[in-house]
């Protein structure tokens, strides 16, 4: 795991600094950091985390089936005309029983 010095010089792993993401995460308060895991509906182009709905941008060689419930790992949180999450590798998602 990569590891990166923090302001006081000491060694972290990236992965420390992820947000820990649920359905009462706040994204418009965290654009453009990364959530660890997140667990949702996927249908028509949107997440579906409890009661939100966040539009979930993929690139164009990434495939979802639609009405699966799905765990996005490592994702972005951004936003264009509305809140999003970038999934960028298919290696970020996976389908969850």
């Amino acid at each position: 795991s990569a590891t990166v010095i923090n302001y006081k010089g000491k060694e972290k792993k990236i992965s420390d600094y992820y947000l820990k993401c649920n359905k009462d995460t706040d994204f418009n308060a965290n654009i453009n950091e990364v959530c660890s895991k997140l667990i949702g509906l996927y249908k028509d182009g949107y997440l579906y985390i409890g009661e939100k709905k966040i539009k979930l941008y993929t690139k164009k060689h990434i495939k979802l089936k639609n009405n699966k419930k799905i765990l996005l790992k490592k994702v972005r949180i951004s936003y264009h005309d509305e809140v999003e999450f970038i999934v960028e590798d298919k290696d970020q998602v996976s389908y969850v029983d």
